[in-house]
């Protein structure tokens, strides 16, 4: 699905927080219209009402080892190896077994090739260049100073405008947080020294995971929690989509034949019949 197609889907039909966990929350929306950190954070300084809910976001989150590199390929919706029909129900469980889930080898390829594109959806930092802090064993984060984010280096303020959106909108974003009473947001990844363990024979992917606005609003691109029924994910209803498509039904091959019996030749008609026929095949 392009992008056009999907601003006139939500357009058409608007988006709706759906109640985790992710799994069943999945099966209820259009997997393409799940709603990344920096969609949520536009709305939240909009003044909606999402500013009190805590979502899994549609963002990628993937990680790997790189030349003895821990590195991490942050991607959107589309591109999210998780967030893939084919692979959501055992990208579910192996996170709820294990807290990773074991990228496939053909979609990460995916991923690699659009990283190397300036706008392919993807986008690799090198975990060393975001300068962080550890937390515990798995977890490191950085910081953003909600006033002072001019101090964030160059990785850390590109990372920062993916997730909480570009320029002016990143701008508006910490300004809306200092009102909040925030100071500080964190923005939470997996740690280097974790990375190297789990991803040593392949890559694996986490969840994403945005706060709610009263709390600090920070961002983990490495949650393993699939979420209870406190926990959204917003996206567009698959029944509504589904029951606009139902509406525009294919023609069948007689309706076809029909119609064009009054504009298809004599002399061809019976030769156009055969070709046509194949593509009901």
């Amino acid at each position: 699905m392009v992008q056009s197609q999907l601003e006139n889907l939500i357009a058409k039909h608007g988006l709706t927080n759906v109640p985790c966990p992710l799994d069943s929350a999945y099966e209820q929306l259009v997997p393409e219209t799940i709603q990344e950190a920096h969609e949520i954070q536009r709305e939240r300084i909009k003044g909606t009402d999402l500013m009190s809910e805590w979502f899994i976001t549609g963002d990628g989150n993937v990680y790997n080892i790189e030349k003895g590199e821990a590195v991490l390929y942050f991607t959107n919706t589309a591109l999210n190896p998780v967030l893939k029909q084919e692979n959501i129900a055992e990208a579910v469980s192996q996170i709820r077994q294990t807290g990773n889930y074991k990228v496939k080898a053909d979609d990460f390829s995916l991923i690699q090739r659009a990283a190397a594109k300036k706008n392919g959806g993807a986008k690799q930092y090198a975990l060393s260049d975001l300068n962080l802090t550890r937390h515990d064993d798995e977890w490191s984060f950085y910081e953003i100073d909600t006033a002072k984010y001019d101090k964030l280096n160059k990785t850390q303020r590109a990372f920062a405008e993916q997730v909480h959106g570009k320029e002016k909108q990143f701008e508006n974003v910490m300004r809306e947080m200092r009102k909040a009473g925030i100071t500080k947001a964190r923005v939470y990844v997996l740690n280097p020294e974790y990375v190297q363990n789990v991803a040593k024979d392949g890559a694996v992917a986490r969840v994403g995971w945005l706060d709610y606005f009263g709390s600090d609003s920070s961002f983990s691109a490495s949650n393993r929690l699939i979420g209870n029924d406190l926990v959204r994910v917003r996206g567009v209803r698959r029944r509504v989509a589904e029951g606009v498509a139902q509406k525009i039904k294919e023609p069948s091959l007689e309706q076809v034949l029909r119609v064009s019996d009054k504009y298809v030749p004599q002399a061809v008609r019976e030769e156009f019949k055969k070709e046509l026929g194949k593509l009901y095949e």
